[in-house]
């Protein structure tokens, strides 16, 4: 159905996300798809501890669900 199709996905929070069951079905038919996921870059430069420590947390969350259940 997807095949030659690529999908961008965003907002994988974890393994039981719609975004995660979108990104599976598309993958179970035969489309490819690009996750994004939101930690800290250079361009924050100006966060406070909790800020930052909430996107680490947030894209170790995504970097582990996609491993896991995309491969």
């Amino acid at each position: 159905m997807f095949e030659n199709q690529t999908f961008l996905i965003t907002g994988i929070a974890d393994e039981n996300s719609l975004a995660m069951k979108t990104a599976e079905k598309i993958l179970e038919n035969n489309g490819k798809v690009v996750c994004t996921g939101l930690g800290v870059t250079p361009f924050h430069n100006n966060l406070s501890e909790k800020a930052a420590g909430f996107l680490n947390k947030n894209y170790e969350d995504f970097e582990s669900a996609c491993k896991k259940v995309l491969g």
